[in-house]
């Protein structure tokens, strides 16, 4: 629990988020300076000082590069969280978004000691009811004539899966993105 006094006067950075409904806690409006780092698409306006730059795979390679072209200390912890957010963001380093630069980045952060196999090992791992749920969405997939794929969910089906929102339309969303002839996926909920 963070007292509403912590924010008073304080400097907050928000990161990786789009817009104010995103922002879980309200009370960094009670800072005294805001400052938003972010690879999205500028949708409004959120802080003091706004850094948005959409040629990052991850808001993780945004702070790195603040961080190496600033000279701040990077420690072990520090630079294995940066690189996790930039694999997570990239999907492994897949998505289009990924360039010579996120490889530069990566390549500055690993410099830190840290185990990358602890890295994938967790990310990877899942437990048995998610993926039961996983399954269930992979047979709700419903491909197109024009190699598009959706998911369509009701708020009756979302009830009854028992987990939040977040985990059935942005957490099954990938369930259609690696399908051969579908090249366009959409989670409907």
């Amino acid at each position: 629990e963070i007292p509403d006094s912590y924010y008073e006067g304080s400097l907050v950075i928000i990161l990786d988020c789009g817009s104010k409904s995103m922002i879980s806690d309200n009370r960094y409006t009670l800072a005294a300076k805001t400052v938003r780092m972010d690879h999205h698409i500028f949708c409004e306006k959120i802080a003091d000082i706004e850094l948005t730059d959409t040629s990052f795979e991850s808001c993780a390679g945004l702070v790195a590069d603040f961080a190496k072209n600033t000279g701040l200390r990077m420690t072990s912890a520090a630079a294995k969280s940066l690189y996790t957010g930039m694999i997570t963001d990239s999907g492994r380093f897949r998505y289009d978004s990924t360039n010579s630069n996120t490889h530069k980045l990566a390549s500055f952060l690993m410099k830190e000691k840290f185990d990358t196999g602890s890295i994938y090992s967790s990310l990877y791992s899942d437990e048995l009811s998610s993926a039961q749920l996983r399954a269930k969405f992979v047979l709700k997939i419903t491909p197109t004539a024009h190699r598009v794929a959706y998911i369509y969910t009701t708020l009756d089906e979302a009830k009854s899966y028992g987990v939040d929102n977040f985990t059935i339309s942005r957490g099954m969303v990938n369930t259609m993105s690696d399908l051969k002839g579908i090249d366009t996926w959409v989670n409907f909920t």
